[in-house]
């Protein structure tokens, strides 16, 4: 049996981050980072269920509203999906290789 990195370390979630991070700490609900962003309700809940991705402009009014820096979510969550992706290859990297050289 073999495990792959995820199954011992799952990759956080961006909503790990927004809510986690600084919603949770600051008691802030999805309305009030709404008001407080421009971003309509629904992408703000569809963020925190994992269901939509962080746009640089999306990127620039979390930032601003949470005061860090306007790339920061943006950022984020390319290295989340760049972890990911290297999960999903890594795996079948190390089996061609010893296909390779066996």
């Amino acid at each position: 049996m073999t495990d792959t990195y995820e199954e011992l370390i799952p990759l956080p979630h961006m909503s790990d981050y927004i809510g986690g991070e600084f919603m949770t700490p600051m008691n802030l609900t999805a309305e009030e980072v709404s008001e407080g962003t421009g971003i309509p309700l629904h992408e703000i809940r569809a963020l925190l269920a994992d269901d939509a991705e962080i746009t640089p402009e999306i990127s620039e009014k979390l930032g601003r509203f949470f005061g860090v820096s306007a790339m920061l979510f943006y950022d984020i969550q390319q290295d989340l999906l760049a972890r990911k992706q290297q999960n999903y290859y890594s795996p079948r990297l190390k089996v061609n290789a010893e296909l390779e050289y066996a």
